[in-house]
């Protein structure tokens, strides 16, 4: 039986979504890190495999922009640059579930 795909089994996969985070200043990646090293990982991927949850944020002083219409466009522009890892988690969890219900039956 095929085990289902993790981050270590695609991390060519997920390397090529973090050079992209890389190039772009909109977002930054927080979360806990684990005190230890979490294996052997390249230096690209280390700071993402090092975290107990992965935390994507972005953050802005409050200012006139709030009460403005391009507020939400700025934001559903900017969170489009997410969708890759969206999709890339998705279908993580989807193959992890439908490994599950293949082992039930």
């Amino acid at each position: 039986m095929r085990s289902s795909p993790t981050i270590t089994t695609t991390a060519a996969e997920f390397e090529k979504l973090v050079r992209g985070f890389e190039k772009q200043d909109v977002f930054t990646l927080n979360g806990d890190s684990y005190a230890r090293s979490r294996g052997e990982i390249s230096d690209r991927l280390r700071p993402w495999f090092q975290k107990k949850s992965i935390t994507l944020s972005h953050e802005l002083p409050l200012d006139e922009k709030i009460f403005h219409p391009e507020l939400a466009e700025e934001i559903l522009e900017n969170f489009k640059m997410l969708v890759p890892f969206y999709k890339y988690f998705a279908g993580l969890c989807a193959s992890v579930t439908h490994g599950q219900q293949r082992e039930e039956i």
